[in-house]
């Protein structure tokens, strides 16, 4: 069932435009449709198309200021948006208010109540809605199994971890049953190895719950690990929605590959092909690469780090003379940062088992290959959209 959620991929031929997400089949949970918000002059969203399907998790990700949490209210209900339709289970919800739609937000700041027990805070959606009290036991039982939080009934929210606080939440959260489970930056108020371990969790709740969950972070690593797919989002626009695999391997746009981890951006004019091949010319020599998707009379590639290796007898295309300016030891692998004469910048990262040792200060020739080589637009365009 999960691989029939996964996004239809179409051609390139048949796609009006490379940063529309694709549409999820059977039908989606969540569909927003040219969805945009202003704030006066400001435009926090741009016209996004996204739809969420069943049991998915998708994250929002991008910069502080992007516009991820106004989408994420959007949905919620707290904020209306200024153009655009968002329908849950096929239904328009457009000023229909928050405790209306069957969705439940988790903030960052949890708000559990304070004076209330871990039942009884799991229990208040309930309890107000005067459910009888059977049903009610029986329902905080089944979440609170499924946040491993049994046993912990009593318990004052003072009297648990960050973690703990953190899975209440969300049994609560969930208790109404939702169609979907928002959640805004949940994990940052937690230290990196309790956020690793709740990352996890989230994930296997997901699973466990087939919940569609839909998480805004500004955490690249964070939502690679726990998303289905990303969506990544720049200065109000949509830039790109795919897996992690997607979003890292094939990034369509400068933004999205500079802010999914690092990459190396080559450049140039482009003086003739071959086939599929580019011929580009770059202040350090040739370099060939794709010619898919690639307009115009000159392109930019993004070329990931470990895609670079140090080479004694290269090839005169697709190579550089460097020098090493910098290293860093990272356990399983090593980062180098490398200068040609030009002043262009190299990442290299290499595993320590490859057995290359070069040190600061030493001359190396840099070499990749030519289908490691991504184009990349500039930026996402208003009317990509």
């Amino acid at each position: 069932m999960r691989d029939m959620l996964r996004p239809r991929v179409e051609s390139s031929a048949s796609r009006p435009s490379p940063f529309v997400a694709p549409v999820l089949t059977p039908e989606p949970i969540i569909e927003l449709r040219s969805v945009g918000r202003t704030f006066g002059s400001i435009e926090a969203v741009h016209d996004v198309t996204l739809a969420v399907g069943q049991g998915e998790f998708l994250s929002i990700l991008g910069p502080s200021g992007c516009g991820k949490s106004t989408l994420l209210r959007m949905l919620a209900g707290f904020l209306e948006p200024s153009s655009g339709e968002i329908r849950i289970r096929g239904v328009p919800v457009i000023r229909t208010p928050p405790n209306k739609r069957p969705t439940n937000l988790v903030f960052q700041h949890l708000a559990l109540f304070p004076h209330m027990t871990v039942f009884d805070n799991v229990a208040f959606a309930l309890t107000i809605r005067h459910v009888p009290r059977a049903r009610i036991r029986e329902a905080v039982q089944a979440r609170l199994a499924q946040v491993d939080l049994v046993g912990m009934e009593q318990r004052m929210p003072a009297q648990l971890s960050g973690g703990q606080q953190q899975r209440v939440a969300i049994a609560r959260a969930l208790i109404n049953e939702p169609a979907a489970l928002l959640l805004d930056e949940p994990l940052g108020a937690l230290d990196l190895q309790l956020r690793r371990q709740m990352q996890i969790e989230l994930k296997g709740l997901n699973r466990r719950t087939g919940t569609t969950f839909v998480y805004v972070t500004h955490d690249q690593e964070e939502a690679m690990t726990m998303s289905d797919r990303i969506a990544v989002m720049n200065a109000g626009h949509l830039e790109q929605a795919g897996s992690a695999e997607d979003i890292y391997l094939r990034p369509r746009s400068r933004f999205v590959a500079a802010f999914i981890g690092e990459t190396n951006f080559l450049g140039g004019t482009i003086s003739g092909s071959d086939g599929a091949l580019l011929h580009v010319v770059t202040p350090d020599g040739v370099i060939v690469g794709p010619a898919s998707g690639v307009a115009g009379p000159s392109v930019e590639y993004s070329l990931r780090p470990e895609d670079v290796r140090f080479a004694s007898n290269p090839a005169p295309e697709n190579s550089a003379a460097a020098t090493v300016v910098d290293l860093a030891y990272l356990g399983s692998s090593v980062r180098y940062e490398c200068l040609t004469e030009t002043g262009q910048r190299f990442v290299v990262r290499l595993a320590r088992s490859d057995g290359l040792t070069p040190e600061t200060g030493d001359a190396v020739t840099l070499s990749w290959d030519s289908s490691n080589l991504v184009p990349v637009t500039a930026a996402v365009a208003p009317e990509a959209h």
